[in-house]
């Protein structure tokens, strides 16, 4: 049987008040706006999702997985995900 689990993340405060905001606006909770944000950030991103988690697979395959976790894990690293992947605009 499947678990639920939970983890803390620190966020920009400019996005942890605009899901207050949004969940006191709707009614609800901040954890049930975060999960509908996620689920529709993965829905509108699900192609490109797959593309990369495929080209991860590959690399593990491949075994260039070693090289890229130590790239992602330089200093620069965090940099480059955070151009990657930046946060949501606020609202």
């Amino acid at each position: 049987m499947a678990q639920d689990a939970t983890s803390t993340i620190e966020v920009p405060v400019d996005v942890a008040l605009w899901v207050r905001a949004e969940a006191f606006r709707r009614g609800t909770t901040t954890e049930e706006v975060v999960t509908e944000v996620w689920d529709e950030y993965f829905e509108s991103h699900r192609d490109e999702l797959r593309q990369e988690l495929e080209r991860v697979a590959y690399a593990i395959r491949s075994r260039k997985a070693p090289r890229i976790l130590a790239a992602l894990l330089s200093p620069g690293g965090a940099s480059v995900l955070s151009k990657l992947y930046p946060p949501p605009a606020s609202a």
